[in-house]
């Protein structure tokens, strides 16, 4: 057998490298760590923590305002955004000192080495850093992520243009927002922005927003982020910026009509793509294309010892993906023992107010595929929970299969979202049909009892009308069969 400098080296400090280098590094492999930049990935840096603490503080604002509808008097917050982005970057240094730290890597057992890789040839890498030299190893595992796209619009002074890599470091906040993107980092900083008291106008050249969530409860979020006061330009293109005034405006284009758009900021969220560049996997005997590296089940590239994980991969680009991925290569490239990655009950949350949660099919999806599907719905009016809190405006949505009871996707849009939807996922990864959620004692008052209450619809759909008849004329009941709470659509 070949000798190698390391048993595995891992290409990438982010969510999916950290991972994969502790797993390698628990199963007693002599494991190395690279990374060109910080440790912590994007995830920490200028993706989830820091963006989610932003939307913490808007919606703090956001309830002094709106605190009336509890009796209480509601007053215009006084925003220091100065502060609020102070106290984004403490949380941010928070989570990197408590887990992704040089020092709580080395901990780990594993050599964290600063420098750019690059692979000389299928076991060697040339690393640039402080020293040049080579290192080889019997396994890789590459980990870079993604960065995003920065789109070119004429005019545009590139001091004005932010993505998530820049706008987390600005003190000052922008009296009128222009977001290119009604993604879900689009439309989640949109809200942001404007309950700090940003005008916020969002362009984007599809139709509606969030497009790879249910229709229905995308366009939910869409009316309560326009009552917000958040202008929405769907089917439009960005296509020149001039100055003007005390400001710039961007000429947008829908078909032949043009309209501006006035703005002193703008932030583009119009997608990502992999970083391979510079890594020389030609070399290595790697594929990929402009989508990123490609993969089996197993994350294991065209070259049979290196696993690709994370959004450096043709795949959804989450944290929890990321890591799921990094846990099944190291499994299968260490141990050989048989690891799929999870692909078919994936959960995301969009984390707008309401939060906008997926799982699974879309009904567009079922029906482009001819799926015979049942869809159920229970809103969150007639959940006791919403009620007391005043978040009433929502719906829980399941579509199933009508014989087996199986879920095919789930899709929330309310508060808790992001909670509520983890009990499908596991209802899917293990195959249970919805009868056994229904069947489930949920704590009451919880939003989580909207789950069970869902659920309920098709049990008492199914025991209607024929097994509730039935019982009837064997006990001489004499009651009309029970009406379901919500509705129930068969397609």
């Amino acid at each position: 057998m070949a000798s190698y400098d390391y048993d595995v080296v891992v290409l990438g400090a982010g969510a999916a490298g950290l991972t994969a280098s502790g797993f390698a590094a628990a199963f007693g492999a002599k494991t190395a760590l690279i990374e060109n930049a910080r440790t912590g990935g994007e995830c920490t840096w200028t993706g989830c923590i820091p963006s989610k603490a932003l939307i913490k503080a808007a919606r703090v604002a956001h309830t002094m305002r709106t605190a009336e509808m509890f009796g209480i008097g509601a007053c215009e917050p006084a925003i220091d955004f100065a502060r609020v982005m102070e106290s984004v970057r403490s949380t941010r240094q928070r989570v990197y000192e408590d887990a992704d730290a040089p020092e709580r890597i080395a901990s780990r057992n594993i050599d964290l080495i600063m420098a750019n890789p690059s692979f000389v040839d299928p076991h060697t890498l040339l690393i640039e850093g402080d020293e040049t030299r080579t290192i080889s190893a019997r396994y890789f595992i590459i980990c870079t992520g993604s960065s995003p796209v920065v789109p070119h619009v004429p005019g545009l002074p590139l001091q004005l243009l932010h993505t998530n890599n820049s706008i987390f470091e600005i003190s000052e906040l922008p009296g009128r927002l222009l977001v290119i993107g009604a993604g879900p980092v689009g439309v989640e900083m949109a809200q942001a922005f404007r309950r700090f008291g940003s005008a916020v106008a969002v362009v984007d050249r599809k139709d509606h927003i969030l497009c790879a969530d249910e229709p229905e409860c995308a366009a939910l979020v869409q009316r309560r982020l326009e009552a917000e006061g958040i202008a929405f330009r769907l089917g439009n293109h960005v296509e020149s910026v001039t100055a003007s005034g005390n400001g710039y405006a961007a000429l947008v284009s829908h078909g032949e009509q043009w309209m501006t758009v006035n703005f002193d900021v703008v932030l583009a969220a119009a997608g990502r793509r992999p970083n391979v560049h510079g890594l020389a996997l030609e070399a290595a005997g790697v594929a990929y294309n402009d989508r990123g590296i490609a993969i089996n089940h197993s994350c294991q590239t065209s070259a049979s010892h290196i696993y690709a994980c994370g959004d450096v991969t043709d795949g959804p680009h989450f944290t929890h993906v990321a890591e799921d991925m990094a846990r099944t290569a190291a499994t299968r490239l260490l141990l050989k023992v048989p690891a799929a990655y999870e692909r078919r009950s994936i959960p995301w949350v969009t984390f707008t107010d309401p939060e906008l949660a997926h799982l699974g099919q879309t009904s567009v999806q079922l029906e482009e595929s001819g799926v015979r599907y049942e869809t159920i719905r229970f809103p969150y009016s007639r959940l006791d929970r919403s009620l007391i809190d005043r978040t009433d405006d929502g719906v829980v949505m399941v579509h199933i299969s009508p014989v087996s009871g199986k879920i095919l996707g789930a899709h929330i849009a309310g508060e808790c979202a992001g909670e509520m939807i983890n009990e499908f996922a596991l209802a899917m990864h293990r195959g249970l049909s919805i009868r056994e959620i229904s069947g489930t004692v949920h704590a009451y008052p919880t939003y989580t009892l909207g789950v069970r209450r869902v659920s309920d619809q098709w049990y008492v759909r199914q025991g209607s009308p024929r097994i509730v008849d039935t019982v009837r004329s064997i006990f001489g009941y004499r009651g009309r069969p029970m009406e379901g709470l919500g509705t129930t659509d068969i397609v």
